[in-house]
């Protein structure tokens, strides 16, 4: 009676064990391969990728410096699985041309539309734009009519060309679409500036602060519990900066014919 005792808690040791090896094991086997999304787009169809969107069914929308057999800058359309879907170029010369100039610095999916940031990491260099696409990489122009792409250099979806109005973008850092506005963050000016999404007509503007700010990105919550008409908050990463962290406006447009609108902030809420 001893000896099948004692080998019935040995077995009864045993399968405690084995049931805690199964369930350790996972947990070791998912530190060491990452998803299947992770390793398709790890794997040699991204170089530097600076942004990502996700549009109403799932797609996933990526920004890079990947370039396509012409040198141009591509933006890559996967499924959410990781899947391929397709890929368009976007201009980064200041002729229209491929080339190294400028770099799609972020990227908004609003309805049917892709918005794309064009910049550079030099102040004013290139040709800072916003770009606007199809969901498969038709280029607009600011009324959502198709244009040739070796004319996108040309139209200015957001912003002027010239800074005569005081918009013109340095280097849009990040770009949000909420509601009927498109906010977008230029680095080096430290300027947040709002435009018609659906005219490209400019609203107004704030300035985040002393030239030694510098932006890094930009997310917009469009239902605010302070009544405004939405809470934008800037991250500022430049260590010459007076304040780093994250700053936070309450935005509201008092009368949108006459563009009249007021900015409360709060900074360092991060």
């Amino acid at each position: 009676m001893n000896i099948i005792s004692i080998n019935i808690r040995q077995l009864l040791w045993l399968g405690i064990f084995l049931f805690g090896m199964a369930m350790i094991s996972p947990i070791a086997n998912a530190t060491e391969a990452p998803p299947s999304f992770l390793r398709i787009l790890g794997s040699g169809n991204l170089q530097q990728p600076s942004d990502v969107a996700v549009d109403s069914t799932g797609n996933v929308y990526v920004a890079s410096s990947s370039t396509d057999n012409n040198g141009y800058r591509v933006v890559k359309k996967f499924t959410n699985t990781g899947t391929l879907i397709t890929s368009w170029p976007i201009v980064t010369d200041v002729a229209g041309l491929p080339g190294n100039v400028n770099l799609p610095l972020s990227i908004a999916v609003d309805e049917n539309v892709v918005y794309v940031a064009v910049g550079t990491r030099t102040a004013g260099a290139g040709n800072p734009r916003i770009e606007k696409f199809t969901l498969d990489g038709t280029p607009l122009d600011p009324l959502n009519l198709p244009v040739d792409i070796s004319q996108l250099h040309t139209v200015s979806i957001f912003g002027s060309t010239s800074d005569d109005d005081g918009q013109q973008f340095l280097s849009p850092i990040g770009i949000k679409i909420v509601g009927d506005f498109a906010y977008v963050a230029d680095d080096f000016s430290g300027d947040i500036q709002v435009f018609n999404k659906y005219t490209g007509e400019f609203i107004t503007k704030h300035n985040s602060g002393p030239v030694s700010v510098r932006l890094a990105g930009i997310a917009v919550d469009p239902n605010p519990s302070d009544g405004s008409l939405a809470s934008i908050y800037i991250s500022v990463n430049n260590i010459y900066a007076t304040s780093i962290g994250v700053w936070k406006y309450a935005f509201h447009i008092i009368h949108l014919a006459q563009k009249a609108t007021s900015w409360i902030e709060s900074k360092v809420v991060i």
